[in-house]
């Protein structure tokens, strides 16, 4: 089972994509997400203005 690229949210605003785990979206194990903010810069880069 594929589980990453889920979001973290905090107030309404992704702070985090989920990245894996050991035993996916299992109770046992802690999920390891990647901050967005490290990648705002390209994000602007490649994201299509509204």
């Amino acid at each position: 089972m594929l589980c990453a690229g889920g979001p973290l949210v905090h107030n309404n605003v992704v702070v985090g994509v989920y990245s894996w785990s050991e035993g996916c979206a299992g109770n046992r194990y802690t999920g390891i997400n990647t901050r967005v903010a490290s990648y705002n810069r390209w994000i602007e880069s490649v994201a299509i203005a509204p």
